[in-house]
C-alpha cells in the first residue's frame, strides 16, 4: 500500500477560502456578490435565533429560494419603491435600457429647450432694453435737445441733423411696434419736425418746401387714423390740426391756393369742437389760427370781405383766451398776427391810417415779446417783418423818412439772423426783401444811384434762391420786384438833366433790360397762378416802364441826335 493511501485524513492540509473558491465558483469576488443580496437576506431569515422570525413552512422557504432565482422580488426583504424597480430592471434590461435611452434623449431634448427659452428671453430682455434705449434717444434728440435749439439764431443746420437721426431711429423701431400707438405718435412728431426744418414758411428753414411736404404728408398718414380711433384723445386730435395747419401753409407759399383753403376748412369742425368750453390757451389758439390762415389767403386771392372778417374772428378768441390766460406768450404773439392781418386787408382797401394804426399796434407787441426774449430768432424773424410791412405803409403814405427808418431796421434784424445762420432762407428772402424796400424809399427821397445798388443786391441774394426753379413763390416776387424798382431807379437817372447821351443811353437801356426781366418774371407767375390780388397791376405797370425806355432809346439813337 502507498503512503498516500496509508495516510491518516486528519493529517491533510485544509484548502484555503480562495482555493475553495476557486473550485466552486471560480473569484472569490463573485462568490461574495452571489452571497450578497436576496440570497443572504433569505439565509439569515432562515437561520434567524427568534423562531417567530424565521420562514413560518419549507414551501414559504423554497417559494422565495424560486423568487431569487427567477429575479423576483423575496418576501424576506424588506419592500420599496427603489428595491422592486432594480429587480425589474434586472428582469427586463433590454426593454429598462432602450427606454433610458429614450428617456435621457428626452430629458436631454428638454434640458436643451429649457436652456433655449432662457437664452431667448435674455435676449428678449436685452432687445427690449434696446428697444427702449433707442426710443429714449431719439425722443430726447427731438423733443429735447431740438426744441432747446428751435429759436436760437444759426441752429438750423443743427436742427436739421438732430431730428434726421431721431427719425432714422424712430424708423428702425417703427417695424417692430406697429401697434404701438405711443411710438406711431412720436413718429408723427418726427417727421413734423423734419418738415419744419426743410420748409415751415413761418420760421427759419432750408428753403425745401418739397422736402417739408412730403414730411408732413408722412406725418399726417400716421395721425389721421389714431384720431379717427382715439376721437376723444385731445392730444392726437391738436396735432391733427397743427399737421394740416402746415400741409396748408406750404400749399400756399406754392401758390395753391384752393388746396390750402380746402385743407383750413377740413380742420375748421375738429378745432371748433376741441376750443368749445375749455380755457386752454392752446386749443384756443389752435381754432383762432384756422381762420387767421383761411385770412391771410383770402387777401391774396383778392377776397378782402371773408380775409378781414377771419382776421377779425381770430383776433377776437385769442383776445378773449389771452383773458383768461394773461401769461400765454403764443397767444400774444399770434393776436400781433391777427391784428397785422386786419392791418394788411385796410391798405388793401387803401384805408392807409387804419393799416398804420393796426400795424403799428401789432409792432410793438412784437417789440415787447422780442424783448423779453432777446435770444429767440423766430420772435426776432416776426419782428423784423412787422417792421417792413409797418414801413412799407408809410411809404405808401408818402412819409419816405420814417419808411427809411423802419426799412432799416428790418435789414438789420434780417442781417443778424442771417450772419448767424446763413442757412436760414426765410432770414435770406426777409434781408433782401427790406433791401428793396430800403431802396424803394431812397428813390423816393431822390436818390435812385444809392437804390440801384441796393436793389442789385436784392437782385444777387434773390438769384442765390434758385426763384426759377424752387418751389418757394415769395423768391420770385422779391427778384421781380427788384428788376422793376431797379429798371425805375434807371429811368429815373435817365431822366435827370446835364446827363450826357451816351450815358442817357446806358441808363435807359438798363432800364429797360430790368424791366424786362421784371415782366417775364411776373408773366411767369402769373402761368404758375401765383399772382396775389395787389400784384395783378404790376406787370402792366412794368410793361409800360419797358414802353417808355424804348421810346427814351428811339429819341437817343443817333438818327435823332443829328436834329437836336
Amino acid at each position: 500500500m502507498s503512503r498516500e493511501q496509508t495516510a491518516d485524513p486528519a493529517q491533510a492540509v485544509p484548502l484555503s477560502r480562495e482555493a475553495m473558491s476557486n473550485l466552486r465558483e471560480g473569484a472569490p469576488a463573485k462568490l461574495r456578490r452571489r452571497l450578497s443580496g436576496d440570497l443572504d437576506t433569505i439565509m439569515l431569515r432562515a437561520l434567524h435565533k427568534e423562531p417567530q422570525r424565521r420562514y413560518a413552512s419549507v414551501e414559504q422557504f423554497a417559494e422565495d429560494i424560486r423568487r431569487h432565482l427567477e429575479g423576483l422580488p423575496v418576501t424576506a426583504r424588506r419592500d420599496s419603491w427603489r428595491y422592486r424597480a432594480g429587480k425589474f430592471a434586472i428582469r427586463h434590461k433590454l426593454v429598462v435600457g432602450a427606454s433610458a435611452l429614450v428617456l435621457t434623449a428626452v430629458l436631454g431634448g428638454v434640458a436643451a429647450t429649457v436652456r433655449e427659452a432662457r437664452i431667448a428671453a435674455a435676449n428678449q430682455r436685452r432687445a427690449e432694453q434696446r428697444f427702449n434705449d433707442v426710443r429714449k434717444l431719439a425722443n430726447s434728440l427731438m423733443f429735447e435737445i431740438h426744441d432747446a435749439i428751435r429759436d436760437l439764431p444759426g441752429s438750423t443746420p443743427a436742427r436739421r441733423l438732430l431730428v434726421t437721426r431721431a427719425l432714422e431711429y424712430l424708423d428702425s423701431l417703427s417695424e417692430q411696434s406697429k401697434g404701438d400707438v405711443s411710438l406711431q405718435k412720436e413718429l408723427a412728431a418726427a417727421y413734423e419736425r423734419v418738415g419744419d426744418v426743410l420748409g415751415y414758411p413761418y420760421a427759419a428753414n432750408l428753403g425745401d418746401r418739397a422736402g417739408a411736404m412730403q414730411s408732413y404728408r408722412k406725418a399726417l398718414a400716421i395721425r389721421e387714423p389714431l384720431a379717427a380711433a382715439a376721437p376723444n384723445d385731445t392730444q392726437i386730435q391738436r396735432d391733427l390740426v397743427g399737421n394740416y395747419f402746415r400741409v396748408a401753409q406750404v400749399l400756399e407759399t406754392e401758390g395753391n391756393f384752393p388746396d390750402a383753403l380746402a385743407t383750413l376748412r377740413k380742420v375748421l369742425p375738429t378745432a371748433q369742437s376741441m376750443a368749445a368750453g375749455n380755457h386752454d390757451p392752446v386749443l384756443a389758439d389752435q381754432f383762432a389760427g384756422v381762420y387767421y390762415f383761411s385770412a391771410s389767403i383770402q387777401v391774396q386771392t383778392g377776397d378782402l370781405d371773408s380775409a378781414l372778417e377771419n382776421y377779425q374772428r381770430g383776433a377776437s378768441i385769442r383776445a378773449a383766451a389771452l383773458q383768461a390766460n394773461p401769461g400765454s406768450f403764443p397767444l400774444r404773439t399770434h393776436l400781433a398776427a391777427d391784428y397785422g392781418g386786419i392791418a394788411k386787408c385796410s391798405a388793401e382797401r387803401h384805408d392807409l391810417p387804419h393799416a398804420i394804426e393796426m400795424q403799428a399796434k401789432a409792432t410793438a407787441m412784437l417789440d415787447d415779446a422780442s424783448k423779453a426774449h432777446s435770444d429767440n430768432a423766430t420772435l426776432r424773424e416776426y419782428l423784423g417783418e412787422a417792421t417792413n410791412r409797418l414801413a412799407t405803409y408809410r411809404n405808401e403814405q408818402g412819409d419816405s423818412t420814417a419808411a427809411l427808418e423802419m426799412y432799416r431796421k428790418a435789414h438789420e434784424i434780417f442781417r443778424d439772423l442771417l450772419a448767424a445762420d446763413p442757412k436760414n432762407s426765410l432770414a435770406k428772402s426777409n434781408f433782401a426783401f427790406s433791401n428793396d424796400g430800403i431802396a424803394s424809399s431812397l428813390v423816393a427821397l431822390g436818390k435812385p444811384a444809392s437804390a440801384a445798388r441796393l436793389y442789385r443786391e436784392s437782385i444777387a441774394t434773390f438769384e442765390d434762391m434758385s426763384p426759377t426753379t424752387g418751389s418757394n413763390r415769395y423768391p420770385r416776387s422779391g427778384l421781380a420786384e427788384a428788376y422793376a424798382g431797379l429798371g425805375t431807379a434807371y429811368s429815373i437817372l435817365g431822366a435827370g438833366k446835364g446827363v450826357p447821351p451816351n450815358q442817357k443811353r446806358e441808363y435807359w437801356e438798363e432800364a429797360r433790360t430790368s424791366c424786362q426781366k421784371s415782366l417775364d418774371l411776373w408773366n411767369d407767375k402769373e402761368k404758375r397762378g401765383e399772382l396775389e390780388s395787389g400784384e395783378r397791376q404790376v406787370p402792366s405797370r412794368v410793361a409800360a416802364c419797358i414802353a417808355k425806355s424804348e421810346g427814351q432809346l428811339h429819341n437817343l439813337s443817333p438818327a435823332s441826335d443829328g436834329p437836336r
